[in-house]
């Protein structure tokens, strides 16, 4: 019984698993928005993640570009409202890109 429940808990994950082609980031003045979109078994996915800081917007930008690698993806990735937070440059956003 333990096991037929855990087998129906993993296909669940399995139809849910989104594959990331997207990531849009704009920046605010008092934090950063992601705007993921993906593909999913039930069609077009998008959700929405915030950042307060630097440091959040390095771990939500490593968390999607790993979970979109992982899948063997490269998602594209789209920036509006540049400067505004500030901090962030094209440069750097490129070498975390890399790094990931």
């Amino acid at each position: 019984m333990g096991c037929i429940k855990t087998l129906d808990n993993i296909a669940k994950l399995v139809y849910f698993i989104l594959m990331i082609r997207k990531i849009e980031i704009h920046e605010f003045s008092d934090s950063i928005r992601f705007t993921i979109h993906g593909r999913n078994s039930r069609g077009d996915y998008v959700h929405t993640r915030y950042a307060y800081s630097l440091k959040e917007f390095n771990a939500i930008l490593k968390n999607e570009l790993a979970e979109a690698r992982s899948l063997g993806l490269e998602p594209q990735i789209k920036r509006s409202g540049e400067g505004k937070f500030g901090g962030i440059t094209y440069k750097n956003l490129h070498l975390l890109k890399q790094a990931s």
